[in-house]
């Protein structure tokens, strides 16, 4: 692993944020001044970056409107983060998804963590290590995975595999917390997926079995998102390339204020290095930060959640907001206006299924995670 410093080996060559549709990326800062500067870290004071990997697999998002449904943060891949037309095929995870089985392969071996998660052969591997002072009990790390793979590999042994693995106090070496909700299962594409088994020659419903018993009961934290040819997302920009994302997902780990943790967030393809994949991780800029995780002025909860499609809406410290609660495929499906207090939204006509509320002040931007069963 590379240290980053003064030299600025890292320094990303693209000075301009590169965008197609709602998806904005950009490799133009210097990784550790990105990461300890410009970007705030829920529950985190970093002290220390170091990264492996393309320089170009590696930046900074902004995802307003897209279906990747975190506003901004760091994104990982296994090929590229930037919008690269390649042999007429665009590589990057930029939508629409008009492409079949878009990737790159940006010539990166595989790396000693993927030791702790597989045991097949890495390729193009991508892990940032982030040394950090704890500044909250939790930590409260909101992540989407997405990847080419999807649907035809599910079940298979081609997977490609990340990681966010946590060492310090409380952990018995690293531990992965990227896990399934409710279970201490990792998130993976034989984890989570729509509940079919892919259609290669080697597809196999045991493969998913071996991970989760229950594995078609995860798909409930997926959401398809076209082949490359399927309308609407072969059309509409504000869908990714990948051809099926998970739901929002939280780490929640515990944390001791003061202490010292390593965080390593890792990517990689398996088998070999084609089809690529990605890691979106949601964090703020220094100047809008004052998010739930970073404030204790500003708060947002929701209850009952799980419920029957009535929920209440605390808000707190702020006079006034607007909501929208959005689909798992990304499409808005209702708004509306909310106050400080407690506000009643109505959304017992919807179909069940998996929610997610976007709160909206002068500021901030929270999105909460809801079930309407």
């Amino acid at each position: 692993m590379t240290k980053l410093g003064s030299n600025f080996l890292f320094l990303f060559v693209f000075l301009s944020f590169i965008s197609v549709g709602q998806l904005y990326t950009t490799t133009m800062y210097n990784l550790e001044d990105l990461c300890k500067d410009v970007i705030s870290w829920p529950g985190m004071e970093v002290i220390d970056v170091e990264y492996s990997g393309s320089a170009n697999a590696i930046g900074f998002f902004k995802a307003n409107g897209s279906n990747v449904l975190l506003e901004e943060g760091i994104i990982l891949t296994t090929g590229t983060v930037l919008d690269e037309e390649i042999n007429s095929m665009r590589r990057g995870p930029h939508g629409p998804n008009d492409e079949e089985m878009s990737g790159i392969d940006n010539g990166t071996g595989g790396h000693e963590v993927f030791e702790f998660l597989t045991e097949a052969t890495t390729y193009n591997a991508a892990v940032l290590q982030l040394t950090f002072i704890a500044t909250d009990t939790i930590l409260p790390l909101q992540y989407v995975f997405g990847s080419e793979e999807y649907p035809t590999y599910v079940c298979s042994q081609f997977n490609d595999v990340f990681g966010i693995l946590l060492e310090g106090p409380g952990y018995l070496g690293k531990e992965n917390i990227a896990l399934i909700p409710g279970k201490n299962i990792p998130v993976s594409i034989n984890a989570v997926n729509s509940g079919e088994v892919g259609e290669t020659l080697n597809s196999n419903a045991s493969f998913c079995s071996e991970v989760d018993p229950d594995w078609q009961e995860n798909v409930v934290f997926y959401r398809e998102n076209g082949d490359g040819s399927t309308y609407p997302y072969s059309v509409n920009a504000g869908f990714l390339q990948y051809n099926g994302l998970s739901n929002v997902l939280s780490t929640d780990a515990a944390l001791v204020i003061g202490e010292e943790y390593v965080l390593t967030i890792a990517i990689a393809d398996v088998g070999d290095g084609v089809y690529d994949s990605g890691l979106f991780i949601r964090t703020n800029t220094i100047e809008t930060a004052g998010t739930r995780e970073n404030s204790q002025d500003i708060k947002v909860a929701v209850y009952p959640n799980p419920g029957n499609g009535e929920f209440t809406v605390l808000l707190k410290g702020v006079q006034n907001s607007s909501y929208a609660i959005i689909d798992a495929s990304g499409r808005v499906i209702q708004t509306g206006s909310l106050f400080e207090g407690q506000n009643k939204i109505d959304f017992m006509q919807k179909e069940k299924g998996v929610y997610y509320l976007e709160v909206s002040t002068s500021t901030d931007r929270f999105v909460e995670r809801i079930v309407v069963n």
